[in-house]
């Protein structure tokens, strides 16, 4: 569901052979600290492929490039001023990919059906002005609001963490493509009387 300028897009295909995330903000909360990893999910196989957590020594500003190749196989790096460091390879990772948070009170998902049908991360298109169509932010609330924890009653702000991904576009909903698919249908019966 969509809140205010939110899109409702839970899923994303990349613009070309690679995108970049960028880490912009975390909330200072101590109880995140070490207790966290956001990254990008395959909806079909349900693989992972991490872009930060604590360990990775990312902090906010960085980037982190994410590649697909033609084989399937996906990976996430960053520059560390010396050179890029891998952060996470996995094989069987589609071009669809939406986001993901875990930590210590579960995991969320762009995907609202994911977290028994309530937000936990909102999409936003960074389109100003026709500047940046393949921005997109996405703000994510580490506090569980599905109603499975005790901590759903947490600020539900969505401002926990902050990322920016570029080169990337939504996936199109269903019934959007089901209309689609119909007029062009009744293009061709039309066309062909």
């Amino acid at each position: 569901d969509a809140f205010n300028d939110q899109q409702s897009a839970a899923y994303f295909l990349p613009t070309g052979q690679g995108s970049t995330a960028t880490y912009l903000f975390s909330e200072t909360n101590a109880a995140y600290v070490g207790d966290y990893e956001i990254g990008v999910y395959d909806p079909v196989s349900g693989t992972d492929l991490k872009l930060w957590d604590e360990a990775t020594g990312i902090s906010a500003g960085q980037s982190v490039a994410v590649v697909w190749d033609q084989f399937g196989v996906a990976s996430s790096s960053f520059w560390n001023g010396a050179g890029w460091v891998t952060i996470d390879v996995q094989a069987g990772f589609g071009p669809v990919f939406g986001i993901y948070l875990d930590s210590v009170y579960g995991s969320q998902y762009s995907d609202d059906v994911l977290n028994n049908g309530r937000a936990q991360i909102l999409a936003f298109n960074g389109n100003i002005n026709n500047v940046s169509p393949n921005y997109w932010y996405f703000g994510i609330e580490g506090a569980n609001n599905d109603g499975t924890s005790s901590y759903s009653s947490g600020n539900i702000d969505f401002n926990d963490f902050i990322i920016k991904v570029e080169s990337i576009k939504p996936v199109p909903e269903p019934a959007t493509l089901l209309l689609l698919g119909l007029g062009l249908l009744g293009l061709g019966i039309t066309r062909r009387k």
